[in-house]
């Protein structure tokens, strides 16, 4: 033996050093480690022991190693810990002031299954790792039960044991007073019963409270104080109709409502009917809202509230019965939105998948229900329903109009589906929490709920600092994009302006983002069409013998199309589309022998070159070159009549590419026209579909045309006037590449609403344009107008709006360090039994350590935000009351690669890996690493 002179044959597996000790050293050795794993050797290998067989006896009531001098029996105890299970020989304290034994079991951090006669305790460890293993990857109670008892006898050679339902109850009662622990409410109140309703529920930090982290806004600034709720539905959490009902801990001191009131708030209204869809599409949460799988379930789902930040709210979910009914969803958000209007919420936006549907009658079912938690919100300043971006796309254009948050005032960015990201994290909980009783399913939302609120207080620090370098550049973007698009139509923008600001204050005038009716608009395009083909072969059939200069220029620039369009093997393009090829060759050389003529007259010089023309004009006119002006040699350009012809093939080129931009224009709306009425029949038969097809085609080579136009005529020009000799035209005529042949709005491959940008050939203006005749081209720039003004004011409300979460977050945190020091003065008044000085100090110094976390949490926030903040001249106001971090490391903040930044690389803060408060505390059920 290393301690002494015996012989040596036990070691310990936990121990780092591994030292092979006698069994008297070993046994005085781990008097304050008894859950270590020992072995002994049997004369051919180490098999495993216990440490009670090596003489152990722990010694409770007492320091570490010593023994109680009242002599008390030995007890056998049965001890579950991360290493396995541990059969001990405990002796209690037996002194006149000595606690209960599941007191000296509690201070030896181990939880007794029974209170009066302990048989068998868990260890503090074991169940704190459960809880976040159950938060983290949804482990069940059963398999966790099994893989400890596989770490203690994988073979199955000792008895069993069958202690299944004591760890289920141990692990309910541990999530139910860790709940009550790290919210701080038993502090208060140390009875349970008189908790007020919530009152064990993390709340949002960055979302208004008042009283807690709001301050006095100008009336321009009031609507950053708006309380942003989303609602929404899952029917995987369901539980089984297994006919028994258990005791609830907790009802309604966290997430979950109190079921009692609950329940007979659904007694009260079995008669009520729901409404049927009236929305353009078939909504199927509301039409089958009485026909969800409900067989054999006494809960089909849950309803939830939540808030911007993914928090689920206090009081807000509830179960339901059978489907996604109102009686249901106006209770949650009756339940949850109570305590805040009573606290000064004046201003409310709640996002519903169906809330086009759900907003109806709103008011008259809260007000005539007397069961219901009362909800005036006929007293709030603004109360707005909307519908999720995600899910908008789905309802009909009327609903898209009044209930989308991109053309709502004062929401920012917000999406309203944060509350999907809950479910994503939440539904792995269904396949084993359907299978328990009523009030322990409870238990084990409200307690994975709290977990998830935790981390998403703890990630707050960079979900906002994100959120801001985002919203920061992207409002950059679209703002230089809206601006744009007003220089553009200078003559327009006026009533365009005009008309979004009547239909923002009455939504019963005209919808400025209403587009054209694209079933009348196909309509007439295809009559349109028809006369330019007409027009096309009359102008085609005959020509002029005697031309003015600016007459043989252009008859020059129809020919050279007509070049463009046969190369591309477009013959239907050409007049007389039924002639034979061998036909349309003969009337293009006509074409060119006769432009010859003229072009003798004005262009002596470029006769030489004509005549050096290897190409025979009957074989191959498309390739014959047309030698105008601006091919000719540079030297020739100073003649007079040669540089009067070019600045007229200049003003030529310039119409030609403007009008070839407007025909791009005119077939991509014609081509997105198409595409919505072949998307708008659900049963296409061959006739609509061909005539459809036929159209498509027809408005693709037309916008194939114009392409090639126009990047001939802007080449040209940049040819001629590469410095701008005859007047500007390279902010006007940019170079159109394929990525920018898109629009009117965005297509389904583009990203998403928020971040389109609209592609510049619908931002050049009406002065690049000759003609503006197309009234639904003139809509359909309007409505591209407005869009491009709403997207860059939300991303300039959400630069504001995030600013704002953060300095109401830092407030929180103070509120609660404040809070929690308060509690540690003022410990609770226990009576039955008396609280004694050691449970006082120890309630105290939790307090403290909560508080001391709440204030290493604003440092830590701070220094993460400070860098972001000081770069974008943001948040001084409060900003300045905080230090300076000194000498943070930086990162850069990118954008996509396609996108242009107008804002400088923003510096943010990388936290050292000794932070205060780091990415391991995300993994923290409560606001503590605590015990």
């Amino acid at each position: 033996c290393v301690e002494c002179t015996t012989n040596a044959n036990h070691r310990c597996l936990s121990c780092f050093s591994g030292k092979v000790m006698c069994k008297g050293c070993l046994a005085s050795c781990h008097a304050n480690v008894p859950l270590h794993k020992i072995q002994s050797w049997n004369g051919k290998f180490f098999d495993d022991t216990t440490l009670t067989a090596a003489g152990l006896i722990v010694h409770l009531g007492h320091h570490a190693g010593d023994t109680c001098p009242t002599t008390s029996p030995r007890r056998d105890l049965m001890v579950f810990d991360l290493s396995g299970v541990h059969r001990l020989v405990v002796r209690y304290c037996r002194c006149a002031d000595a606690p209960p034994k599941c007191i000296q079991l509690l201070r030896a951090r181990w939880f007794p299954a029974t209170i009066d006669r302990p048989a068998t305790v868990f260890a503090f460890d074991i169940l704190d790792f459960f809880c976040k293993l159950q938060n983290q990857n949804k482990c069940n109670p059963y398999d966790f039960y099994h893989a400890i008892i596989q770490r203690s006898d994988a073979a199955g050679l000792n008895p069993e044991i069958h202690c299944y339902n004591e760890i289920t109850l141990v692990f309910r009662l541990w999530s139910h007073l860790q709940l009550l622990k790290r919210s701080g409410a038993v502090h208060h109140s140390p009875a349970v019963e008189s908790l007020p309703a919530g009152s064990a529920a993390i709340s949002c930090p960055a979302c208004p409270q008042p009283g807690k982290n709001m301050i006095n806004l100008p009336d321009s600034e009031l609507w950053k104080n708006t309380l942003f709720l989303g609602i929404d539905a899952c029917f995987k959490l369901k539980l089984k109709d297994r006919g028994f009902n258990d005791p609830d801990l907790s009802t309604g001191l966290a997430y979950m409502v109190n079921e009692e009131l609950y329940q007979a708030h659904l007694g009260a209204n079995t008669d009520v009917t729901e409404p049927i869809s009236t929305c353009g599409p078939d909504l199927h949460a509301v039409n089958q809202a009485y026909t969800k799988l409900s067989q054999g379930y006494a809960v089909t789902g849950v309803a939830a509230v939540s808030c911007r930040h993914a928090f689920v709210r206090p009081k807000g979910v509830v179960d339901l019965q059978k489907g996604e009914k109102y009686i249901n969803i106006d209770y949650a958000v009756a339940s949850t939105l109570t305590d805040d209007i009573n606290a000064g919420i004046t201003d409310v936006v709640v996002t519903y998948d169906i809330g086009c549907q759900w907003s109806k009658n709103l008011v008259h079912r809260l007000s005539n229900c007397p069961s219901m938690p009362p909800l005036n919100i006929q007293s709030l300043h603004s109360f707005r329903v909307a519908v999720p971006k995600f899910h908008i796309i789905g309802h009909g254009a009327s609903c898209q109009a009044k209930f989308n948050l991109a053309y709502m005032d004062g929401v920012g960015m917000t999406h309203g589906e944060t509350v999907e990201t809950i479910w994503s994290h939440s539904t792995s909980l269904a396949t084993w929490s359907r299978e328990n009783g009523p009030a322990a399913r409870h238990l084990i939302l409200d307690d994975h709920w709290a977990g998830w609120n935790w981390r998403k207080v703890v990630g707050l620090r960079t979900q906002l600092k994100d959120a801001l370098e985002r919203a920061s550049n992207w409002a950059q973007v679209q703002r230089k994009a809206a601006d744009s698009m007003t220089v553009a139509w200078p003559e327009f923008v006026p009533d365009w302006r005009k008309m979004l600001l009547a239909y923002k204050q009455d939504r019963s005038k005209p919808n400025p983002f209403a587009e054209p009716d694209p079933s009348d608009a196909l309509d007439r395009l295809k009559d349109q069409l028809s006369r330019e083909d007409l027009e096309t072969q009359r102008l085609g059939m005959d020509f002029p013998h005697e031309m003015s200069p600016a007459v043989f220029l252009e008859h020059a620039l129809n020919i050279e199309a007509a070049q463009r369009r046969f190369k591309a093997k477009d013959h239907g393009g050409i007049r007389g589309s039924t002639t034979p090829l061998l036909e349309h060759r003969r009337s293009l050389s006509k074409d060119i022998a006769n432009l010859r003529i003229p072009q003798r007259l004005y262009m002596p010089d470029s006769m030489s070159l004509v005549d050096a023309d290897p190409i025979l004009l009957a074989d191959h006119p498309e390739n014959i070159e047309l030698w105008l002006p601006s091919a000719l040699p540079t030297a020739s350009h100073n003649t007079q009549h040669v540089n009067s012809l070019l600045q007229l093939e200049y003003r030529l080129r310039y119409a030609q590419a403007a009008d070839a931009l407007h025909g791009i224009r005119h077939s991509r709306r014609l081509i997105r026209t198409v595409l919505t009425k072949m998307q708008s029949h659900i049963t296409n038969t061959q006739r609509t579909t061909t005539r459809s097809d036929s159209l498509f085609n027809k408005a693709k080579t037309k916008q194939a045309r114009a392409v090639a136009t126009y990047r001939a005529a802007r080449k040209v020009i940049a040819n001629l006037a590469p410095n701008e000799e005859f007047g500007p035209w390279k902010k006007t005529l940019l170079e159109l590449t394929d990525a920018d042949i898109r629009g009117p709005g965005r297509e389904e491959s583009e990203p998403s609403e928020s971040r389109f940008v609209q592609s510049w050939i619908w931002v050049t203006g009406s002065k690049v344009s000759t003609s503006f005749e197309d009234p639904d081209l003139h809509a359909t720039l309007r409505v591209e107008w407005c869009k491009a003004q709403e997207r860059a004011k939300r991303y300039e409300e959400e630069v504001e709006l995030v600013v704002e979460e953060m300095r109401r977050t830092l407030a929180t945190f103070e509120w609660n360090a404040g809070e929690w020091e308060t509690r540690a003065i003022s410990p609770p008044s226990i009576t039955d039994p008396p609280l004694d000085a050691t449970t006082a100090l120890g309630i105290a110094a939790y307090a403290y350590e909560q508080a001391n976390i709440q204030r290493r949490m604003i440092n830590t926030f701070v220094r993460t935000w400070y860098p972001t903040l000081e770069e974008l001249s943001l948040g001084f106001s409060w900003l300045s009351a905080y230090p300076r971090p000194s000498s943070p490391r930086t990162k850069r903040c990118r954008l996509p690669s396609n996108v242009q930044l107008y804002y400088p690389t923003l510096q943010v803060d990388a936290l050292d890996d000794d932070a205060d408060v780091d990415d391991d505390m995300s993994f923290c059920v409560g606001p503590s690493n605590d015990h």
